[in-house]
């Protein structure tokens, strides 16, 4: 086995017994270890603390998108999808303060959001095809509001029966193709407001116009005085 894989495999085992209020003193002094592996080693493949730290943020949210995906059934539409996320969120991410520590130290991260790519991208893409998904946003878009939706989930840490009856009642409702009429009224409010755009600019452009006027008379009467 590899240095890294070692030294990850170590990690991973620590983050496993750890309390969540003890990560701030995780070292790599620690890791290298409880790995058997020279200090040096150990900084060359982590880096400073806070270079530990993201590591072990991605592989706690590896290790949740692996038992997730393991979990379900294969050929699942995405509302079923989305249940089933929503449900291991409230049964496993939530109650995994470790995990919940590791985001806090890191509210800039976009590791979240890359494994939501992973978990729900292609299904997405496949639900807009079929005509489950609305396709007047882009699946990056959908998965921003996704990932917005989640983070507001997890701090109300709702229970897993409630978890399904977000997804029912909430998400999917946004997510299906919106009503005909909703397309027509979205598409004259841009004509709209493209015609609000074009007057503005016309006002603009006869106001500079207008300015340009009034200094050649202002510099003729000047001349003439």
């Amino acid at each position: 086995m590899a240095i890294g894989e070692d030294l990850d495999t170590a990690l991973v085992g620590i983050l496993e017994s750890v309390a969540s209020e003890s990560l701030d003193n995780l070292s790599v002094e620690e890791v290298a270890s409880a790995a058997g592996v020279s200090r040096a080693s150990a900084y060359r493949y982590f880096g400073d603390q806070p270079e530990l730290l993201r590591r072990a943020l991605r592989l706690k949210a590896k290790t949740h998108g692996d038992a997730f995906l393991a979990s379900i059934k294969p050929n699942l539409s995405v509302q079923e999808l989305l249940q089933n996320s929503w449900r291991y969120t409230a049964e496993n991410v939530v109650q995994d303060h470790v995990f919940q520590r590791l985001v806090e130290l890191e509210p800039n991260s976009t590791i979240g959001r890359e494994l939501m790519a992973t978990i729900y991208g292609e299904k997405l893409s496949e639900g807009q095809k079929s005509g489950e998904i609305r396709r007047d946003l882009s699946v990056d878009e959908i998965i921003d509001w996704l990932l917005s939706q989640r983070e507001f989930f997890m701090s109300e840490q709702m229970d897993p029966e409630l978890a399904s009856q977000w997804t029912d009642k909430f998400l999917m409702p946004i997510l299906r193709p919106q009503p005909e009429w909703e397309d027509k009224f979205s598409a004259r409010v841009d004509l709209l407001l493209d015609d609000i755009q074009e007057g503005l600019k016309f006002v603009e452009t006869q106001a500079s116009t207008g300015q340009k006027n009034l200094h050649r008379a202002l510099k003729t009467l000047s001349d003439v005085q």
